[in-house]
């Protein structure tokens, strides 16, 4: 099955904090995703 979207290698942080790191995520069609974090994500 194809991917709709595909991200790779995808870091993310806030100031000196990182909530991501070089993750990958590949969906597909007729799967719902979510991204959850709580607050000490923050």
């Amino acid at each position: 099955m194809s991917s709709i979207m595909r991200m790779q290698q995808v870091s993310k942080q806030f100031g000196s904090k990182q909530v991501l790191k070089s993750i990958d995520l590949d969906l597909q069609p007729g799967h719902i995703v979510g991204l959850v974090g709580g607050k000490w994500c923050r």
